[in-house]
């Protein structure tokens, strides 16, 4: 070959790579996966514990982590879980939270961990009576909340926040109630206060990513009617309507994930992550008003949560999961491989009875939240490993090369592929080869 076409077919590989590179890290590459965690001691963890123990969680190969409102003493003179009061309290104020911006921002912009960072609060009445839906003050305090939230939120350098709807209080915010007008009245109420609430956020963190546990996801047989708008009345399910507020001043910057926690019983050998993608990305569109399914289309990212304590429960325990080839770890690699495929960009882990680091001095508020010694690694030997590889599992191949060229290891693919050129398959091949170590 002479040295011009050299040239040309060495510019023509270069300029592909480069193309190549252009278009993987451009507007049409996807976004790149994250794995991030939820939890007991998470919530449990003050802010200045966080800033004392980052550099343990920057170990775990997280990406991110749900930070709760902190558990403080308020004015007056009793300890308030914040997250717990978002609608109902009267203490979430730039008083209370704001002296906790310089903590998280310098978590969120120096350690790992924190880059993907959610600051989480509750939508549902925990303390506190039902808002009545024509109740203009309880929904504005409930708006100046939640201002205040984006505010610390944006100021501290998380992406976002995350809401949380289940109805713990058994308040039973977001359904029909005796008193309440007719459920077309009450519906548009409902969209109505969603467009206050989205207003009071968004003008706070235009831009931010809005996770929630549950969105549409949370009612799946709705997906699944012949008239999804009658089953929703004739259930007197105000969510929907609320969401639809939402959307109707979200604007386009907006990134909102349905975290769908109904994944936390997903079996990855039946495909139900996939499904359930399919239910959230077009199922879901007959609970949004026509007017906001582009919106929904464009703006709406599936993702989904596992759930950590039953991969770490005895095996025969009540709602253990099973083991996979005798490992609860790799039965929890199986459905995180098929959560993280199936999802747009993230996955949430949700775990209570372990720790994700040795926190010093590590007191939970409440008498229920029994938290363990042990470190969910110890409890699943190797679940670092796996979120490392799950997510990222060309750097961890191109480490364990490295590992082994280090050990004085051969590549035998290369030798192959040289005398079979490039057809490396042959009849009698199987198609696998191994890396010995010292040859």
């Amino acid at each position: 070959m002479d040295n011009s076409k050299k040239i040309v077919e060495s510019a023509f590989v270069v300029a592909f790579a480069w193309t190549w590179a252009a278009f993987a890290a451009g507007p049409w590459a996807s976004p790149k996966k994250k794995i991030i965690a939820a939890g007991w001691d998470l919530g449990a963890a003050k802010p200045e514990q966080m800033r004392a123990d980052a550099d343990l969680l920057d170990q775990t190969g997280l990406d991110g982590v749900v930070v709760g409102l902190p558990f403080v003493k308020c004015a007056d003179g009793k300890f308030h879980k914040l997250g717990w009061e978002t609608m109902t309290g009267d203490f979430i104020t730039e008083e209370v939270l704001g002296g906790y911006v310089p903590i998280y921002k310098e978590l969120t912009s120096k350690h790992k961990a924190f880059s993907e960072a959610f600051l989480a609060c509750n939508w549902c009445p925990i303390r506190g009576t039902r808002i009545k839906w024509e109740d203009d003050a309880a929904w504005e305090k409930f708006a100046v909340n939640m201002k205040v939230v984006a505010s610390v939120a944006r100021r501290g350098g998380f992406v976002g926040v995350v809401t949380d709807g289940e109805d713990y209080g058994g308040k039973h915010q977001f359904f029909m109630k005796v008193g309440d007008p007719p459920f077309e009245e009450t519906g548009r109420r409902a969209r109505e206060r969603g467009r206050q609430i989205g207003r009071a956020m968004f003008g706070e963190f235009p831009d931010m990513k809005m996770l929630s546990f549950w969105f549409l996801s949370l009612e799946q047989s709705y997906a699944r009617s012949s008239d999804a708008a009658a089953a929703i009345a004739g259930r007197g399910d105000l969510w929907p309507m609320f969401l639809n507020g939402i959307f109707d001043v979200m604007p386009p910057e907006v990134e909102f994930i349905d975290g769908n926690e109904h994944a936390y019983g997903y079996n990855y050998g039946k495909r139900d992550f996939e499904a359930s993608n399919v239910r959230q990305l077009t199922r879901a569109l007959a609970l949004v008003a026509p007017e906001n399914r582009a919106k929904y289309r464009a703006q709406m990212r599936v993702g989904f949560g596992l759930y950590l304590d039953p991969y770490a429960r005895p095996e025969g325990a009540p709602s253990a999961r099973w083991a996979k080839d005798g490992s609860r770890t790799e039965a929890l690699r199986a459905c995180l491989e098929e959560a993280v495929y199936a999802s747009d960009e993230y996955v949430w882990f949700w775990g209570e009875k372990q720790r994700w680091v040795k926190w010093r001095d590590l007191k939970p508020p409440f008498p229920f939240m029994k938290i363990g010694a042990e470190t969910w690694e110890e409890k699943l030997p190797g679940l670092f490993k796996v979120i490392r590889e799950t997510k990222e599992p060309k750097v961890e191949i191109d480490a364990r090369l490295a590992e082994f060229r280090a050990a004085g290891a051969k590549n035998l693919v290369a030798a192959a592929l040289a005398s079979k050129g490039s057809n490396w398959q042959g009849k009698e091949s199987k198609g696998r080869f191994s890396v010995l170590a010292g040859e």
